[in-house]
Order: structure tokens, then sequence, then C-alpha cells
């Protein structure tokens, strides 16, 4: 698949997931910046969902980036103040030039 590079037209944040022990010896986590990639970010439609007495809506979005190794869904872009929760492994084009993630939006 051929992706035009012009397309990958935002500047995103990537970013990780750190798990630690405070102080009480409590798991938490935080997340912090491993660097900037440029993307495409494409909106195809959504679902509705019912339970629990509530409608659910979600958003399919596509993050297309350059190819980098490592990204897994224990990372996440931000494009400003958006954040993108990554769903899946990447899909790779069969050139390694590319990686298509199925991520939403984190509320």
């Amino acid at each position: 698949m051929a992706i035009n590079i012009g397309n990958l037209n935002i500047l995103l944040t990537l970013q990780q997931k750190s798990r630690f022990l405070d102080a009480g010896s409590t798991a938490d986590s935080v997340w912090f910046t491993v660097g900037t990639i440029w993307g495409q970010v494409e909106y195809s439609g959504g679902s509705e969902s019912f339970g629990s007495d509530q409608i659910g809506v979600a958003e399919k979005i596509k993050i297309t980036v350059r190819y980098r190794d490592g990204i897994t869904e224990k990372h996440r872009f931000l494009d400003g103040e958006t954040i993108y929760d990554i769903n899946s492994l990447p899909a790779k084009d069969k050139g390694r030039a590319y990686l298509m993630f199925d991520c939403s939006i984190n509320k």
C-alpha cells in the first residue's frame, strides 16, 4: 500500500506508560514522552453499544506513522490535548516504511 508522505502532516507526541511503586508501596503509573513523530489521523465512522443501562459511542480512528521499532499498545499518541489510545499491535506495510494503528480517543 503506497502512502503519500505529505499526508503525514500532524506532529504527534508519542508517550509510554511506566509503572512504579510509590512511597506507600502502592503500584502507580505515569506517562512520559518518548518523542515526536509525524503522522496521519483518519476518522472512519463509529459504532454504538448498549450496556449497563448506558449508550456508548466509539469512533474508529486510524493513525499512520513512519516505521519505528517498539511502538506497542503500551504507548499512546497525543495531538494537543487529544489523547489517542492504541487498541492493538500495528499493521505493517510490506516495505516496513509505515505503521498503521487502530486507536480510540481517551475520554
